[in-house]
């Protein structure tokens, strides 16, 4: 089976253990394969810093991040069972069955690493992360007026990278952030009736 192209671009623990373990299936060693696409999964979780007692919880930490999808989160638990089983229980698998282990791995490693580093030259990549989203907002603080008083959306509505249905997590954050003295260009304005946004009050630019 072709291995993904490109493997100069997997993180060098994930391309190591990638390469190693394509050599195993394409040698019919898929005792050793099926051990191998295992440990390429704890090395995918382990260079995206997921928390994690053991290899079950930090996949599922994974789906959690919004690193991999609950679909991909499942395909990564069913690669788990079949390593541990070539390693605890020396079970045997069918060649067809690992080839289809190295085929989600492929695609898991190509929308992980592969995709992900085109994207970044395109500017069309949904923000994620509560820091990206900090910086779209004091980008737009910057270009206001101390003492403006405003709502969330208003600060932040020209920015097409923002998913709307994302904004409530990153409001959240932000306000505890805002109560808590860690961000301070901006206050909470009094309570709001049912129905009303929060305001925010500009106090440094």
């Amino acid at each position: 089976m072709e291995p993904i192209g490109n493997t100069w671009e997997l993180p060098e623990l994930v391309r190591g253990l990638y390469v190693e373990t394509m050599d195993c299936l394409n040698n019919s060693r898929l005792q050793l394969a099926a051990a191998g696409f295992r440990a390429i999964i704890e090395a995918i979780c382990r260079d995206a810093k997921v928390p994690g007692k053991n290899l079950e919880s930090m996949i599922n930490n994974l789906a959690k991040s919004h690193i991999i999808t609950a679909k991909d989160r499942d395909h990564l638990h069913a690669i788990r069972f079949m390593g541990n089983d070539s390693i605890h229980s020396l079970k045997k698998y069918r060649e067809e069955e690992v080839i289809i282990v190295a085929h989600i791995v492929n695609a898991v490693l190509t929308s992980l690493y592969l995709i992900a580093k085109k994207v970044k030259y395109l500017d069309m990549k949904p923000i994620s992360k509560y820091t990206e989203f900090i910086d779209i907002l004091d980008e737009s603080i910057a270009k206001r007026t101390v003492g403006d008083v405003d709502i969330l959306r208003n600060f932040i509505r020209h920015d097409r990278r923002i998913i709307s249905e994302d904004i409530p997590g990153f409001e959240n954050e932000l306000k505890a952030n805002i109560t808590s003295g860690t961000y301070t260009k901006l206050s909470l304005c009094a309570t709001p009736t049912t129905g009303h946004s929060q305001q925010y009050k500009i106090e440094s630019i």
